[in-house]
């Protein structure tokens, strides 16, 4: 899934993913870790879940919020309020 994310904002396609913050597995050395994505969030803490405003449930691993496409500044100006943002060096 993580390369069609890839793959898609290669061809022009914005995508924002959610996934597990495993960057030790293959996926996450080749699809998520920069050159691959153009900004990655590391969100602060266990991302909550619940219904109705009532957050009760913690996920039960961490989280990155990787950015593929042609802005990450702007994804960074978003999501820095929610953990530490690295943005690819345009060079």
């Amino acid at each position: 899934w993580l390369r069609k994310c890839h793959v898609e904002a290669q061809l022009g396609a914005e995508v924002i993913a959610l996934v597990p913050a495993r960057l030790d597995s293959y996926a996450g050395q080749e699809y998520i870790l920069p050159p691959a994505s153009s900004a990655v969030c590391f969100w602060r803490g266990r991302l909550m879940f619940g219904l109705a405003g009532k957050q009760t449930n913690p996920a039960p691993f961490p989280v990155v919020v990787p950015y593929y496409g042609p802005r990450p500044r702007k994804f960074a100006e978003v999501f820095e309020s929610h953990g530490r943002v690295w943005v690819r060096d345009s060079k």
